[in-house]
């Protein structure tokens, strides 16, 4: 009987600490957010890396890698984040968006237009419509 109220409290103990470090992801991402504004993508990134490591399925931590990735002119870092936080979000059409563009940084205009074309289906249109402007999308 001792047993088994020690394995229940075991129990109850690992169950309270993985709950307790899905929540804690928030705390790397408020920070990740407040150096992004700051424009310090790096620190942004390593607070990004700590939220992602706790919470794997958190798709806006990927898609906020990647646009520190971005701005630092790392596009395929950029786009390997983006496609992850398509996989957990394909419904979200700004991210398309946001991958497209990378695409377009890297010169593959035609992963890019399919990007801007997935986005315009999602309610995205405005990158499709820069790309035409550029004459590089039909």
């Amino acid at each position: 009987e001792k047993f088994i109220e020690c394995l229940n409290k075991c129990k109850q103990s690992i169950y309270s600490t993985i709950s307790d470090s899905k929540e804690d992801y928030s705390d790397y991402a408020d920070q990740s957010t407040y150096y992004y504004n700051k424009g310090d993508y790096n620190k942004a990134i390593t607070n990004l890396h700590q939220a992602i490591n706790l919470n794997p399925s958190k798709a806006v931590l990927y898609s906020n890698r990647g646009a520190c990735y971005h701005k630092l002119g790392q596009y395929q870092l950029a786009i390997i984040d983006y496609t992850e936080s398509i996989r957990l979000r394909p419904k979200e059409g700004q991210i398309y968006s946001n991958r497209g563009t990378a695409y377009s940084k890297i010169g593959k205009q035609d992963l890019a237009c399919q990007d801007f074309q997935k986005a315009c289906e999602l309610g995205k249109c405005e990158s499709q419509e820069r790309a035409r402007q550029a004459l590089y999308c039909n």
